[in-house]
């Protein structure tokens, strides 16, 4: 008799831990949490931003900004740099806006997917001397590009794996100053040019995440793309287009299925932020997103 009993307690106690761990789950993943999405837009050349330019930023309503590095050079000018990245995390912070991402440098000079050892070997260096500038701006995620392009198809498996081995040690790297690596998905023969290639670039680098970029998405829909990486998404760039090529429209203006888009982010249990890199000034971004949000909470009560 004692022996059934300890089976009814078990059998019970394991019912309620599937019912609280299925209850948590769900309730990680409802539609109303893209209220609580933080709103961001990308900003360059925040050597030239007052404080009064990032208040403006604030009273439109946005919550963070990806930062380019337009105009800053670690190599050339270090301390002047590093001065300059203290004054604007400074100025950002005392208007309210974080800084939520960095978008590191692209082209050839940059190419983690090179595949002759010795010039990656001096491009990883760069990006490491590049990522002290952390120390200073506190970011949360630095955006990654893997590859320039074009990459020819005979040469596309090298720099594949190039580029993967580059994210890995890439990733080690902006851990040490607490922030995380987020690869971004690409257009045209660029590597992670879909989700395929990303979820590929992520085997065995357990640290890298994924920037996802939805105009970048010429191979599959973007929503099939965020259904498929998941909760590897951590960061966003947001705009529209044509679907023939990037546009970094303003969202609405394209054929982009946005109710489905944000749909399937809250189904991966994304977190935000909503980060605008797109045309528009910082109000008709703003508006577009509130229209976004309603559109998308509308659809989900039918």
């Amino acid at each position: 008799m004692q022996n059934f009993n300890r089976v009814v307690v078990i059998f019970v106690l394991s019912l309620l831990i599937f019912f609280f761990a299925y209850s948590f789950t769900q309730k990680q993943h409802r539609p109303e949490d893209v209220n609580n999405w933080k709103i961001g837009t990308s900003v360059s050349e925040l050597q030239n931003y007052e404080v009064e330019d990032f208040v403006k930023l604030k009273q439109a309503g946005f919550d963070c900004i990806e930062m380019g590095l337009r105009g800053l050079n670690v190599t050339e000018n270090p301390e002047e740099t590093y001065e300059t990245c203290k004054s604007i995390y400074e100025k950002a912070s005392t208007a309210g806006i974080e800084i939520w991402s960095i978008h590191i440098p692209y082209g050839r000079s940059w190419d983690i997917s090179e595949p002759d050892e010795t010039k990656r070997a001096d491009i990883i260096d760069k990006h490491r001397e590049l990522f002290t500038i952390c120390k200073y701006l506190k970011p949360e995620k630095l955006v990654i590009h893997g590859s320039f392009e074009p990459v020819p198809d005979d040469e596309r498996a090298a720099r594949f794996e190039a580029s993967k081995e580059s994210l890995g040690i890439l990733a080690n790297e902006a851990g040490k100053y607490d922030a995380q690596l987020t690869v971004e998905c690409l257009p045209r023969t660029c590597i992670g040019h879909d989700s395929k290639e990303i979820l590929a670039l992520l085997e065995g680098n357990y640290d890298v995440e994924v920037c996802c970029d939805v105009n970048h998405l010429l191979f599959e829909k973007t929503e099939d793309f965020i259904e498929t990486v998941g909760s590897h998404i951590t960061t966003l760039h947001i705009s529209d287009y044509d679907g023939e090529d990037e546009r970094h429209w303003l969202p609405g203006q394209g054929i982009m299925n946005w109710n489905a888009v944000i749909g399937n982010l809250v189904s991966a249990g994304y977190q935000g932020p909503f980060m605008f890199e797109c045309s528009g000034t910082p109000e008709e971004k703003m508006e577009c997103w509130k229209k976004l949000k309603s559109d998308f909470l509308r659809s989900v009560e039918k």
